[in-house]
């Protein structure tokens, strides 16, 4: 019996994918860095705390003309 030998070679084991891979991370942290969130007062916990306190005084209040 003599042994096989196979010279197989996968599809996507170029160096340019190396490359491309360097350069999408390189993109994905100049997205990162540029993508940030609009500071918004509404969507803020200051806000959102004062808007249930005075949603609960609210609700105090209108329970009191019953």
């Amino acid at each position: 019996m003599s042994k096989r030998r196979f010279n197989y070679k996968p599809r996507f084991q170029d160096n340019e994918t190396e490359a491309s891979n360097a350069n999408i991370k390189a993109e994905w942290e100049n997205l990162k860095q540029s993508r940030s969130r609009k500071k918004n007062f509404f969507s803020s916990p200051i806000f959102l705390v004062l808007f249930l306190i005075a949603i609960l005084i609210v609700i105090y209040v209108l329970s009191q003309y019953e």
